[in-house]
């Protein structure tokens, strides 16, 4: 974060650095994501079909469900306003997010796994006028102005 500030550029994770095979892979991914949902910046994680213990799918082997859950998580893909807070509890796989939108109507783009379903939106500062289309991968807020927090959790059910 440092260097990123020295150099007035963003701060980016370009990959998780752990094999997921490791005994404390889970919990290391969990953790990096986490500090940077703290942060507010961005990560990869960086996919290929090497056979080593690296990949999502290794080997043309089965797709890891398990590696998959660890990395699919929701988090804000782009917002009006500014953002400042993102997090999103690993258990429940609720996002939290607090932003400061700019007029009301401005819109904010979460990218909600496949995996997890459709999202249900909780907090009064906030609709989906569109609603989760399933495949898109994506679902959009419309913000009322001023200071706004929400929640997107799973439907339940």
């Amino acid at each position: 974060l440092e260097e990123a500030a020295q150099l007035s550029a963003p701060y980016w994770t370009g990959e998780l650095g752990i094999r997921h095979t490791s005994p404390d892979a889970s919990s290391w991914a969990r953790a990096e994501i986490a500090l940077s949902d703290q942060q507010l910046t961005g990560w990869a994680w960086w996919q290929w079909d090497d056979g080593g213990g690296w990949g999502v799918r290794n080997g043309g082997g089965p797709l890891d469900r398990s590696w998959l859950r660890v990395l699919s998580q929701p988090y804000v893909q782009a917002a009006a306003g500014h953002l400042e807070r993102m997090a999103c509890d690993v258990k429940s796989r609720t996002l939290t997010v607090t932003v400061r939108s700019p007029r009301p109507g401005a819109l904010l783009q979460v990218a909600w796994p496949e995996s997890l379903g459709p999202p249900a939106l909780e907090g009064g500062c906030a609709t989906a006028p569109g609603g989760y289309r399933s495949g898109s991968g994506r679902i959009t807020v419309a913000l009322a102005a001023g200071r706004c927090t929400f929640r997107l959790r799973p439907q339940a059910g």
